[in-house]
């Protein structure tokens, strides 16, 4: 209306209430599968206000899902038979950044941020760490339960939404080591200050650096590390995946399983859901670079023994 943001005027009401929902994910599947971006305020501005207007209300926040849920997590509801488009590569690969799977777990969780959650309370990177950290530590139980399903038995038959899969089983042997290491990604998050991206994480730390180079670690942060990497290479899996290298590799694959189903608002809003996801790639990503240094370690010196004898 004329005289104010809402569909009736100045009064939010339940005409409001109705409509969001629907544009929320028409916003995402639109930026996500045609990289089709609804936010321009040139074109569109009643509708950017109206969206603007909502942002600015608390009681919409709790309910606010983001980009990825909508369109990856989330089968798609509106359009079943939505498809990728070469127009939204560049979207799919902002919004996909730090949830997607094995293809992305070597890369770095880039500067992207889904426009529409500036006037949420926890917009600050130090405020939305400490809201994962605290989902995290409530409900750390679960959570490594439902993180083992990444190196157990898939389910049977498959679910028709990709990245659920109800029926799975859990590798109860990883439990201790995930746990460890899902520790990591709390003390990591408390304990980093800055903005996400400003600094070297946490993990890249206790490896040395960003670059190899110099370690920059102390030693408490070494001794942790040694510790949980010992931990990784000695757990008891009956053989299974045969050895400390593959055993980094399932736990790897474990902290990729949570991170791909991380959703918003069920679990945490959007920045803290963020926050943990970098977290979580970049610590499999120190897994898996810890691993491979391992195994071309053990590769080189049965090389020179061979040659020796």
């Amino acid at each position: 209306a004329g005289d104010g943001p809402f569909f009736l005027g100045k009064h939010f009401s339940i005409v409001d209430i109705r409509f969001i929902p629907f544009v929320e994910r028409q916003e995402a599947s639109l930026a996500y599968f045609k990289g089709f971006v609804l936010r321009d305020a040139t074109r569109w501005p009643n509708l950017i206000n109206w969206m603007e207007a909502m942002e600015q209300r608390e009681s919409y926040y709790s309910t606010k899902s983001d980009w990825y849920t909508h369109s990856r997590a989330l089968p798609p509801q509106l359009a079943a038979g939505c498809s990728d488009e070469a127009s939204g590569e560049k979207m799919r690969t902002q919004i996909d950044s730090s949830p997607a799977g094995s293809s992305l777990v070597s890369s770095e969780p880039g500067e992207w941020f889904e426009p529409g959650w500036e006037q949420h309370p926890s917009y600050d990177a130090a405020t939305a760490r400490r809201e994962a950290a605290e989902r995290i530590i409530h409900n750390n139980q679960n959570i490594v339960s439902f993180a083992s399903r990444g190196a157990g038995i898939p389910g049977l038959p498959a679910s028709s939404a990709p990245l659920a899969d109800p029926r799975s089983t859990t590798n109860a042997s990883l439990k201790h080591p995930i746990d460890v290491f899902l520790r990591f990604v709390v003390m990591s998050m408390l304990s980093n200050k800055e903005k996400s991206g400003n600094t070297q994480s946490f993990f890249q730390n206790l490896m040395g650096g960003k670059e190899g180079g110099a370690s920059t670690a102390t030693s408490a942060r070494e001794a942790m590390m040694t510790a949980a990497q010992g931990l990784v290479a000695t757990i008891a899996l009956e053989g299974e995946l045969g050895g400390g290298d593959r055993a980094a590799e399932a736990v790897a694959d474990c902290l990729d399983y949570i991170r791909a189903r991380i959703g918003t608002p069920r679990d945490m809003s959007y920045p803290a859901a963020r926050e943990f996801r970098n977290e979580l790639l970049h610590c499999a990503s120190t897994l898996r670079r810890s691993a491979s240094t391992e195994a071309s370690s053990v590769q080189e010196e049965f090389a020179v023994t061979s040659s020796v004898q």
